[in-house]
């Protein structure tokens, strides 16, 4: 049974030791966009990232489909970080260049990013499958913090010299390689698995994160421009990154921002972060060119840029975005089936906006002149879009807890004995339809599902056989959702306190823990007259 009342400690743990697999891959992109990871002009460090952002679009698709049609998501998660890391390994081993250059190092970024592909897609499903809602975000966080963590160890290592020629990418491959082998025992394939999933329109989350993306990359562009034409005089200024001086302290932004996301999505819902997260968006944009301009308009070189600061916020806006949707909003709404070429989908246009994004910032493609001057405002116009949006989203955690309180309260054989005493035999149909309900394998209105879950156990075993519930109490239950005493007993007392008004934690206990004996001395008489 999966663990619900608890944050799950065990499975939380599995799932960190894949966190050095991506921290392997951020290390390589690292190396790609700083013409770093291989030796120029023998390899085209920038070619190579272009190669892989390919095959990553091309593979995320397929991994999709096989998530969905074949359900293997532990044989994708291990053939996705086995695969590459191993050749990352022996191309440690052989050094750059080698007599296989350049087919290895090209085997090596492709085998990357189309394992991370495999590696997402189905790292997403499991992660969905085998972690409540509830705790799913903190688990997310991190993963993702762990993975920033890491990376920020081997850039480290990096720039004092601990890390250099083929240990580059050895150490990072190595130690990836060795924590998914070591995760193998206690790996994935022996997590538990539920059809969990959350009832809601996808393409609303979806529609608000690709105007947050549109805002960001204008934000940036038209920021980087504004910035590069004031140190146009001397050539000073190179990337924020490099001219704030805080260079690598960036990745901890990134983990604490992401961390924290996860946090506020499990303790105040996947709605209210998604808000704060454009919220967050909104004020840079806005507020961002405070950062810097002419202290004197008329002088060319009085520009200044408070480039820390700037690339701080910048950085703890796109780890909450990190945080919240890679592994975490994408990958919960809607049926159980399905999810795969959804979460495919999702990843695929991300991998795209990076592809472009790369390019722009890489300068391989010019960035348009109209960016400098009407990028900005274009920023917040589309930021302003997203904040619409995002009040019209819906709460994931409420609708997915709904089908685990009432799946996961009770084991087989007192649900097996709760069909005999209220339903009977006959009934056994209406059962194998609520499982349906249960897995979400379609989308069905609020109505349908009162009816399905309520309108039977309502007439067999009412909420005032309770004791402790009165006409005015009953009604306010009904209103809440709550149509019978096995429904109430089922319920969770924190969530029943902030649904029903008049009733608060303690009240609500008394409550559940009175429909729990009600139902349980309902099932005895009907086997004693059996």
């Amino acid at each position: 049974m999966l663990e619900y009342r608890e944050f799950p400690i065990r499975t939380a743990s599995v799932y960190l030791l894949f966190a050095p697999m991506l921290s392997y891959f951020i290390f390589m992109v690292h190396g790609l966009t700083t013409r770093t990871l291989f030796s120029e002009p023998a390899l085209d460090n920038f070619l190579l990232l272009g190669y892989g952002a390919l095959a990553a679009s091309l593979v995320l698709p397929i991994s999709g489909i096989l998530v969905d049609h074949f359900l293997q998501t532990d044989v994708m998660i291990y053939v996705g970080t086995l695969v590459p890391t191993a050749l990352g390994v022996v191309l440690g081993v052989l050094g750059s260049p080698s007599p296989f250059s350049p087919l290895m190092e090209t085997s090596v970024v492709l085998s990357a990013f189309a394992g991370l592909a495999f590696f997402a897609t189905g790292l997403a499903v499991k992660l969905g499958r085998s972690i409540v809602v509830r705790f799913r975000g903190r688990c997310v966080g991190l993963f993702l913090g762990l993975a920033l963590l890491v990376a920020f160890a081997y850039e480290t290592a990096s720039l004092v010299g601990l890390l250099s020629g083929a240990s580059s990418y050895l150490v990072p491959a190595a130690a990836a390689l060795g924590c998914v082998v070591i995760s193998v025992p206690i790996g994935t394939w022996r997590l538990e698995e539920v059809p969990l999933a959350a009832r809601g329109n996808t393409m609303r989350y979806f529609v608000a994160m690709v105007a947050v993306l549109v805002s960001h990359m204008l934000w940036y562009f038209s920021t980087k421009m504004e910035i590069e034409e004031g140190f146009a005089w001397n050539n000073a200024y190179e990337s924020l990154s490099q001219y704030s001086g805080i260079g690598v302290l960036q990745l901890l932004v990134l983990a604490g921002a992401a961390a924290l996301a996860g946090l506020i999505a499990d303790r105040r819902g996947r709605k209210v972060a998604f808000s704060m997260a454009v919220l967050l968006l909104g004020l840079l944009v806005i507020f961002g060119s405070a950062f810097y301009g002419y202290e004197d308009p008329g002088n060319i070189y009085s520009f200044h840029v408070l480039a820390a600061p700037l690339l701080v916020f910048e950085r703890t806006v796109e780890g909450f975005l990190m945080g919240l949707c890679l592994f975490l909003i994408w990958p919960e709404l809607g049926s159980a089936r399905g999810k795969g070429t959804r979460v495919a989908g999702a990843w695929t246009f991300f991998m795209g906006y990076m592809a472009l994004f790369w390019a722009l910032d890489l300068r391989v493609w010019h960035t348009p002149a109209w960016v400098k001057l009407v990028g900005g405002q274009f920023a917040i116009l589309f930021a302003l879009v997203a904040l619409y949006f995002s009040g019209h989203l819906e709460e994931i955690v409420g609708r997915e807890v709904e089908i685990e309180d009432l799946s996961l309260d009770f084991d087989e054989s007192l649900i097996k004995q709760t069909v005999s005493a209220f339903l009977g035999e006959e009934d056994f149909e209406s059962i194998r339809t609520q499982i349906d309900i249960i897995e979400a394998t379609e989308e069905i209105s609020d109505a349908e599902l009162s009816d399905f879950l309520g309108e039977e156990l309502a007439r067999v075993l009412p909420l005032r056989r309770v004791p402790g519930i009165g006409p005015g109490l009953e009604r306010r239950l009904r209103t809440a959702g709550y149509e019978s005493a096995a429904q109430l007993a089922g319920a969770d007392a924190r969530r029943l306190a902030s649904r029903v008004s008049g009733v608060n934690v303690k009240l609500a206990e008394k409550l559940i823990a009175a429909a729990r004996e009600v139902v349980q001395s309902t099932i005895k008489r009907n086997n004693n007259r059996k």
